[in-house]
């Protein structure tokens, strides 16, 4: 039931991000593939709500997809949604997601997920990551844990403002780093 709430949300955020934006857009999605999103998303329900959102955007709409757990990949780089190699791009991952990584290195997704959007985003166009995720910030110690989130809040989110980057985090779980 939980995660249907936070479906609902995320639905709720992309009529949102469509309404209020006259702009075209480049958003790039960061999609936390860890083993434990096993349990906060047993349903599988991602997939679909990746496909109705891309389904619903502009066709001036730019999308990229960065999957991550201890490795960081951008898995797809901003493409325009007109183009059909979007759409079939857009299967390739949902059949790559597979919740199977050993660790939640987010701050290192959310700076691919920047940078992307920085070098490769179209100017005039709002520039939005859309952080999908279950858990907090894990990875091999508390001192590293502690480090990156620390760099996530203070360096990373500051480059994101100063950059006019708007980050939408959606969380499967209450117990997530909010």
């Amino acid at each position: 039931m939980k995660t249907l709430k936070y479906l609902l949300a995320f639905f709720l955020l992309s009529a949102s991000v469509i309404g209020q934006n006259l702009n075209s857009i480049d958003a790039m999605f960061v999609i936390d593939n860890s083993g434990s999103m096993k349990k906060n998303d047993s349903g599988f329900l991602l997939n679909k709500t990746l496909t109705m959102f891309v389904q619903n955007q502009q066709d001036d709409t730019d999308i990229g997809f960065i999957l991550f757990s201890d490795k960081v990949d951008v898995f797809i780089p901003l493409i325009p949604l007109k183009v059909d190699t979007a759409k079939s791009s857009l299967k390739k991952i949902i059949n790559y997601i597979n919740y199977s990584g050993k660790y939640t290195n987010s701050p290192s997704a959310i700076e691919k997920a920047y940078y992307e959007l920085k070098t490769n985003g179209r100017k005039g166009c709002d520039k939005i990551i859309i952080f999908l995720t279950d858990g907090i910030v894990d990875l091999e110690n508390y001192a590293k844990n502690d480090e990156k989130s620390r760099w996530l809040k203070e360096v990373i989110a500051d480059d994101c403002k100063t950059e006019r980057i708007r980050i939408f985090s959606i969380a499967f779980t209450e117990q997530a780093d909010f």
